[in-house]
This record gives structure tokens, C-alpha cells and sequence, in this order.
């Protein structure tokens, strides 16, 4: 099954990264989690493959139409 995993770096920014692993979501996160790297931290999963925007992301996602 495909997850989306949002980490946090340790600057306080959200990452995404896509993960194809377990259905059952108990086992998806520790695969994940074990695929996590320091200083990353794995705050979520969210089954499917979605777009995710942070606040960080938001600076500049309007800034090509004005």
C-alpha cells in the first residue's frame, strides 16, 4: 500500500515522502520509521500518495500570480 509520511526536520520544516509498504498500518510505520534517517522525525502516515503543503509552503505558493 502507498503512504504519505510527513517528517520534521530539525530546523522545525514539515517534509513529504512517499512510501509503498504493509497494509496493515502498525507494521507501515515501523517500516518507515526504520527507513527514517536522524535528524528527521516521523510525526505522520497518511494512506495514499497526497500533496501536502506546510505553512512554509504557503510563502510562495501564490507569489508567480501577483
Amino acid at each position: 500500500m502507498k503512504f504519505t509520511a510527513v517528517f520534521m526536520d530539525i530546523a522545525g520544516n514539515y517534509l513529504t515522502k512517499y512510501f509503498i509498504t504493509s497494509h496493515d498500518t502498525n507494521q507501515a510505520w515501523e517500516e518507515i520509521l526504520s527507513q527514517t534517517a536522524e535528524p528527521e522525525r516521523l510525526l505522520l502516515i497518511i494512506p495514499g500518495e497526497h500533496t501536502v503543503y506546510s505553512q512554509a509552503d504557503r510563502r510562495g505558493l501564490y507569489d508567480g500570480l501577483r
